[in-house]
């Protein structure tokens, strides 16, 4: 309970002043008639509370905002438990416990809630004080208070007990109630075997509309003493103690040597101390204490050396600073001189130490730090030696161990995302590769069996480029043990290694790394569990690690890692010069981040960096190749929206809101590798609801640029087809069992994509897979896919001419005059795409022209022809206007490749793969240029024409003639540093007289 001065100044005026001004408005005959009233609300205390041991998400740390220590106890099997106050020091009060199996160095998401709110009860109930025991028995205790508004006049002490405080899923007995008052203490074993559980019955009335009330409990008010002499079965009160300007009491209670009983009590004014020499049935008069303390809570507890240990605030036994400087101090003369002040934590702020000691001999303290708002309740793990020494030498000896500390606060502030993306693309509008079919490609990491299930998978490939490990889990999503190798880049596989027995004692879905330690030690990971299913996927998500640094061939057994999330993380990226290592993973409804910087051997603690809609985000992060720019791509689990991407400009320090991603990336547990020409290949289970391959392992081809701009990217990839869903499976709906997967780029270039799934029909199970393919073959392919073919290479069909065109070799072919051959089944989309390979006789001029009225790519044999001489008459130029910026035609006899992008007023040709000319027809600078253009006749803004092949006179060939329409999403920009050839000499001054010639025609007309 947080008593500043002010607080207590605050109760003080409330039940005094406050409650004597309102007593001279109420009569006698009022303030009957409302002690009634508040006296039955105050029986809602009587009622016992539910241990609520299923308690997550509702009360994980990411909705908590306060943190008051409790207590922390150790149980027989060496297990940890912590309990704190959420909620606030005020009516709002619940408890909290967590536990931790690793001695404090990690420890759970909250195991049990204690919450007694409810709703019509006439004022708050809470339940605010108490601590945590583990009796002579092994038994867990947890004694508290309950009581309505903090404080009725009356309150209670309840218990409830847990008999197997060490087991996976603890069971608690019904909470009972002992007495009235509060307690904040443990109990302590008599020499004569009793138990004695100090009770606090405070000495002042209720709050409130509570004062006044319960008055038949006055002559018990005090620091009451309470017995059991059967294992805590039953209780009896034994004696009390009344203490002037009393403060909660908050009595501590310690046996001496000579079996007299000395208690400690808070009071407004410092400690206190009584003593008992009749066990507690009689207690002399209060004196203050030599302890110089403020009015906070301390820790007085018998050591098994028989020295006592104190914890308080303040730098020596006779000082204090408030609630900073908190030091522990032993005694071997009871309490008569003290010795040590190691110093726990100096910060201010701090409060409320609990203890106790292990059969080791080690010391255990928790305590808070500033409750409202960092909310952290600490630990330390300390020795008598070390307290003697004033410093931390033992070896497992070290303070201000994080136990938990409250989020609500913190994520409030964290970047999330908002909503539908404006302007994102929802369909899916370029090209679709399908490999699937393609058996060739495949090979079996692990088939399925009627009886067992392959399931989710991960993949690493060794420096030498042919070694690769691939581990899967049995099951979905659940069991891990088998990983096969491979030594010939994953054509064929191993059986299952040998690896320790607890790898199937871990769940989820295995990720597979390869790190490398500041020393330069290279190890191999394995990531494993988080989410278990175990739990029924319940939390808490505690992840586990194995590593080998033999290459694989021995692995060390599992252990937790200290990060939690729910899933192993498919990207960990190296910072720093490989200084440190970042991994991502999730909890529900954030995604968190994690360090490492002696190469993955420990991690920080899981922190959360992003709110997302729900769970499951599966954060996949990549670098851009410059360093400077990490792209996180997300999964939505809600199907509300698309998945979604999140930007770090700073180092993975700090990230964007999440915005929603294209269709075409819409996907589950994205996987990404950059192939050698500088392309992102991005694989994913497609869960994108206007998507032909909903349900499918897909990938998708595209630039890191392309995802930050909002662009579509070049095509997508059809890698397997998942048999599970039917053929009567619409997008969005049927099963979707694929795609937890991950790509490995050998040194020549190729991608191998590794997946579980459903691989052939029958009553099989799910298999590991994987296929093999390179953006040679793919780019060949979606150029195939995207562009609709105007020429099938048999037949005129769709075109017309006067029959001086043939078809030779599937190539158009001029062979005598008599016109253009022109296309006629469409018109030319405004902004498109054309493609096509050309050939020319000797002196041959020819042409394809695109858009209405003198809009042509030139075609020309440029060393014969004389049209050659002018660079804006040469192959490839926009005829009469535009010079290209170089000569790539090949030699006379060959084919060449051409291409044509127009888009807006955006003008690119292409010769031989290469790019040579580039401009908009709007920018000032080529005015000049554009003039000639209008001069010939062209109108610039002219659309929709017809596709037609000059004849010009020479023999000319075309084939494989393909347009394709350029959305709307899709940019064309102009080449800031394209420069034409130049036009001189003697081709200039020719140029310049048929301008005037043409100009001198048209103005006759």
């Amino acid at each position: 309970m947080k008593r500043t001065a002010a607080l207590t100044a605050l109760f003080l005026a409330m039940t005094a002043g406050i409650s004597q001004a309102e007593d001279k408005k109420e009569t006698p005959e009022q303030a009957a008639v409302r002690i009634a009233k508040m006296e039955k609300v105050a029986d809602h205390a009587l009622v016992p509370p539910v241990v609520n041991t299923s308690p997550l998400p509702e009360y994980d740390y990411d909705k908590l905002d306060y943190g008051m220590t409790i207590g922390i106890e150790r149980t027989p099997g060496g297990r940890l438990w912590s309990c704190w106050v959420a909620g606030g020091d005020s009516p709002d009060a619940f408890f909290i416990l967590a536990s931790s199996d690793d001695d404090g160095e990690t420890w759970s998401s909250p195991r049990a809630v204690l919450n007694s709110h409810a709703q019509g009860l006439g004022a708050k109930r809470s339940i605010l004080v108490g601590n945590l025991w583990t009796d002579p028995q092994g038994r867990l205790w947890l004694i508290f208070d309950q009581s309505m508004d903090m404080y009725d006049g009356r309150a209670g002490v309840w218990a409830t007990v847990c008999a197997n405080p060490d087991a996976d899923a603890p069971v608690w007995s019904e909470p009972r109630r002992i007495w009235h008052g509060v307690t904040l203490n443990k109990p302590t074993v008599l020499s004569t075997g009793e138990w004695m559980l100090p009770i606090s019955l405070d000495q002042r009335p209720g709050f409130r509309e509570f004062r006044g009330c319960f008055r038949e409990l006055d002559p018990l008010r005090g620091a009451n003493v309470f017995v059991s002499n059967d294992e805590g079965a039953t209780w009896a009160r034994r004696g009390v103690r009344t203490f002037p300007d009393p403060d909660w009491h908050e009595h501590m209670i310690v046996e001496r040597d000579d079996n007299s009983l000395w208690m400690l009590a808070r009071t407004r004014k410092g400690i206190m101390e009584s003593e008992s020499t009749d066990a507690g049935r009689t207690w002399s008069e209060p004196v203050a204490s030599k302890i110089n303390h403020p009015v906070a809570r301390f820790h007085i507890r018998r050591l098994a050396s028989n020295r006592l240990l104190l914890v308080k605030h303040g730098a020596r036994i006779d000082t204090h600073e408030g609630r900073s400087l908190l030091t522990a101090w032993l005694s071997d003369d009871d309490g008569k001189t003290w010795r040590g002040s190691l110093m726990l934590d100096e910060r201010t702020g701090v409060s409320y130490p609990d203890g106790f000691q292990a059969p080791d001999g080690t010391i255990y303290i928790s305590w808070d730090r500033n409750r409202a708002t960092d909310g952290e309740i600490l630990m330390a793990r300390f020795t008598e030696d070390d307290v003697l020494a004033k410093e931390f030498n033992g070896p497992k000896s070290k303070t201000k161990m994080l136990i938990s500390r409250p989020l609500a606060r913190e994520v409030a502030k964290l970047p999330a995302f908002s909503g539908p993306t404006p302007e994102v693309s929802r369909e899916i509008d370029m090209p679709l590769v399908d490999l699937s079919q393609d058996k060739d490609r495949h090979s079996v990491v692990a088939a399925g069996t009627t009886s067992v299930y392959q399931g989710h998978c991960d993949t690493v490939l060794l420096l030498d480029g042919k070694t690769m490990f691939t581990a899967w889990c049995l099951g979905h999503a659940q069991w891990i043990g088998p990983i096969a190798k491979s030594t010939d880049a994953g054509l064929t596989w191993s059986k299952p290694l040998n690896v320790p027995a607890n790898w199937k004692e871990t769940s989820n879905t295995p990720a597979l790394h390869r790190l490398i330690g500041p020393d330069g030690t290279a190890r191999l990971f394995c990531f494993a569990d988080g989410l278990d299913w175990s739990r029924q996927g319940k939390p808490p998500y505690p992840m586990h690690q194995s590593y080998s640094e033999d290459g694989g061939e021995t692995w060390t057994p599992m252990v937790p890692n200290g990060v939690e999330g729910e899933v192993p993380p498919k990207p960990i990226l190296s910072f720093d010069d490989g200084k440190r290592h970042v991994m991502w993973s999730d909890l529900p409804g954030y995604v968190v981040q994690s360090d490492s910087i002696d190469g993955g051997l420990t991690w920080s603690p899981s922190r959360r960096i992003l709110r997302v809609p729900q769970r499951w985000s599966q954060p996949c992060v990549i670098c851009s190749a410059d360093g400077k720019t990490h792209l996180m791509l997300l999964r939505e689990n809600s199907r509300k929206h698309q998945s979604m991407f999140s930007v770090s400009r700073d180092g993975a320090k700090t990230w964007t809101a999440p915005k929603e991603l294209p269709a075409a990336l819409t996907g589950d547990r994205h996987v990404a590798k950059f192939a050698p020409d500088g392309r992102l290949v991005i694989a994913f289970r497609d869960v994108a609801t206007s998507s032909a391959t909903y349900g499918h392992y897909v990938g998708w081809v595209g630039r890191f640029e392309d995802i930050l701009k909002g662009k579509p990217g070049d095509y997508r990839v059809k890698l397997f087809h998942n048999t599970i869903r039917k053929e009567s499976d619409k997008p969005g709906q049927g099963n979707a069992d694929c795609g937890y997967s991950d790509l490995e780029v050998l040194p020549d270039g190729t991608i191998i994509a590794t997946t579980y799934l459903k691989y052939a029909d029958g009553p099989e199970k799910h298999s590991v897979m994987n296929t093999r393919f390179t953006l040679a073959e793919t780019d060949a392919l979606a150029e195939q896919v995207a562009f609709t073919s105007l020429f099938d290479g048999r037949s005129f069909s769709g075109w017309e001419h006067a029959g001086n065109w043939s078809i030779e070799d599937g190539a158009f072919a001029r062979k005598q005059a008599g016109g253009p051959l022109t296309y006629t089944d469409a018109l030319v989309p405004d902004d498109f795409e054309l493609r096509f390979e050309w050939k020319v006789s000797k002196g041959c001029n020819s042409g394809v022209y695109y858009r209405p009225a003198q809009y042509e790519y030139q075609i020309l044999d440029n060393v014969h022809s004389p049209y050659g001489k002018n660079a804006r008459q040469s192959a490839g130029s926009l005829f009469f206007c535009m010079a290209p910026s170089k000569d790539a035609t090949r030699p006379l006899g060959e084919w060449n490749s051409g291409r044509v992008k127009c888009k807006g007023s955006v003008i690119e040709h292409w010769v031989n793969g290469e790019r040579v000319l580039s401009f908009d027809y709007t920018d000032p600078k080529w005015a000049k240029q554009v003039e000639l253009l209008k001069i010939r006749g062209a109108d610039l803004t002219a659309r929709g024409g017809r596709l037609w092949l000059q004849d010009h006179g020479q023999d000319v060939w075309f084939r494989n003639l393909r347009w394709r329409e350029i959305p709307h999403d899709e940019q064309l920009t102009a080449d800031p540093d394209f420069i034409p050839m130049p036009v001189t000499g003697e081709a200039l001054k020719q140029e310049q007289d048929r301008v005037k010639r043409m100009l001198e025609a048209q103005e006759k007309k």
